[in-house]
């Protein structure tokens, strides 16, 4: 490792994500959710510390202009490939700035200024006890009162069977002197030499060759920066509440939302060892013993702000929703969560997406509704959560600029014709982003440079494109098609489901107009 990393696996280059919950418009409603008020200005400031390849905070400021962006990370690559991505987006209210967190924690650059918003993805688990004191620091330096902090990480117990994975692929690595891409290959391979040898681990820890199936078909970069750090930490919730406080951080709630509503919907049992506990971290630590938590998404304010009832219940019934999606008319509603599945009543579900298709709704309009209207708001909330978690319904974003949006979206679609590895666009109606597949970004890309909208033009143009990058046809099953016919068919049928049922959903989620 060289010396500037400070022990972070710098050999590749980190994924080009984009998180939902890191949109000012999400945190918001958690925050509503978990009982605090979020910050109220309509012109906002956020700051992603750690912002790796800078995608997802380009995208959240092409769908809010009203916000000014700032990204810091250590690694140069990643600045270049950031500042690269907002210049061809042609965007002017994000920035992005190599700096060393310790350097910042000494002496925070007036430039920068203070933030409404500081977002931490996955950085707290993968540097070191030094690292996250200057984080904690430079938090203090810059964050206004009653801003928010969203910090995700690898949480206990969760991760307890992975604790050995990366312990061995890392070790592993270290004492082969090997690559990261060969090591995590190898690695593998030593785990699973491990397993058949039938060593002990595997017997104290039997969901450890579960976790190796699940992380093997995780993305190479992804599973370099996740397991091969010298400096790699999963926590409980009250380590991190510690580290934080000393940025007079306190705790609001999660941004997973529907582990908002626990330990409401466990068992009894759980439910009861659980209101034994009158220490609200220590009883958050108890949830995540129940439901075996692994990840956490979690919300810190500086000065937590609980306002008066009446003005939190009326700032949750003005929240505005919007559909996003219909799903098919004998959908059983079953909602897979962390923790779970919750089952919901078809006919409760349907009633609020169809009141939804008239158009955007407040919930306090949907708490009009029979059957809502007799019971707490709580349970309609609950239900809201579920259905946002599953990208049924979203908040409305209000503040966007259409064309911003387009310009960067054809700029990610652009991009991908000549190789880049992206997989998401914004989309303006939700102010977060959608997933795209590599035929939909070469599709769009071809709208977007004047190709005819219908099917014949576009199956020749997504034929170009991806021959250009090299890429074969393939048919349902995935197997590469060889014959020319088959080919232009299955073409054409892309074509035409992209025309039929993708480009309308787009064009209603603010994607492209």
């Amino acid at each position: 490792m060289s010396d500037w990393s400070h022990g972070y696996n710098v050999a590749l280059g980190y994924t080009y994500g984009s998180y939902r919950e890191m949109s000012p418009l999400w945190l918001n409603f958690a925050t509503q959710l978990g009982g605090a008020e979020p910050p109220g200005a309509r012109k906002f400031r956020y700051l992603e510390l750690g912002c790796g390849q800078g995608f997802g905070l380009a995208l959240l400021a092409s769908l809010y202009p009203q916000g000014e962006f700032i990204g810091i990370d250590f690694n140069p690559e990643h600045i270049v490939h950031a500042r690269g991505l907002s210049e061809a987006a042609g965007l002017k209210n994000v920035r992005f700035e190599e700096a060393d967190f310790l350097t910042l924690a000494k002496a925070w650059p007036s430039e920068y200024g203070r933030f409404d918003y500081v977002a931490l993805h996955g950085i707290l688990s993968w540097v070191s006890a030094s690292l996250r004191r200057a984080i904690t620091d430079c938090i203090n330096h810059c964050l206004r009162p009653g801003g928010l902090v969203y910090a995700s990480y690898n949480t206990l117990p969760g991760w307890l069977p992975s604790l050995a994975l990366q312990h061995f692929f890392s070790r592993h690595q270290a004492s082969n002197g090997l690559a990261p891409v060969p090591a995590i290959k190898e690695g593998f391979a030593f785990m699973r030499q491990m397993q058949e040898a039938n060593a002990g681990l595997f017997q104290t820890q039997p969901f450890l060759a579960t976790r190796m199936e699940t992380a093997a078909k995780y993305d190479q970069a992804y599973l370099v920066q996740e397991y091969l750090h010298e400096n790699w930490k999963c926590f409980w919730l009250s380590e991190v509440v510690d580290e934080l406080s000393a940025a007079k951080l306190g705790f609001v709630g999660t941004a997973t939302l529907p582990e908002i509503f626990l330990p409401g919907v466990l068992p009894e049992p759980m439910r009861n060892l659980v209101a034994q506990q009158a220490d609200p971290i220590f009883r958050q630590e108890v949830i995540d013993a129940c439901i075996n938590q692994a990840f956490r998404r979690d919300l810190f304010q500086r000065g937590v702000q609980r306002p008066w009832a009446l003005r939190h219940a009326e700032g949750i019934r003005q929240i505005k929703l919007r559909l996003t999606s219909r799903p098919p008319t004998d959908h059983p509603f079953a909602f897979t969560t962390s923790f779970g599945t919750i089952n919901k009543a078809p006919e409760e579900m349907w009633l609020l997406l169809n009141a939804m298709g008239e158009g955007p709704r407040t919930v306090g309009e949907l708490h009009g509704l029979a059957p809502f209207a007799g019971q707490p708001i709580a349970n309609l909330l609950q239900s809201i959560a579920l259905l946002i978690n599953a990208d049924m319904l979203g908040l409305v974003n209000e503040g966007y600029d259409i064309k911003t949006v387009m310009r960067f979206n054809r700029a990610v679609a652009q991009a991908v014709t000549v190789g880049a590895p992206y997989g998401y666009l914004a989309a303006a109606q939700t102010g977060y982003a959608i997933q795209a597949s590599l035929a939909g970004m070469l599709l769009l890309d071809a709208l977007a440079s004047n190709v005819a909208a219908q099917p014949t033009p576009l199956a020749d143009a997504l034929q170009k494109r991806l021959s250009a990058l090299g890429r074969s046809v393939s048919n349902k099953e995935g197997h590469p098609l060889t014959d020319p016919e088959a080919i232009k068919a299955e073409l054409l049928h892309t074509a035409e489901k992209f025309l039929a049922g993708i480009l309308p959903t787009w064009k209603q989620l603010g994607v492209w107009a």
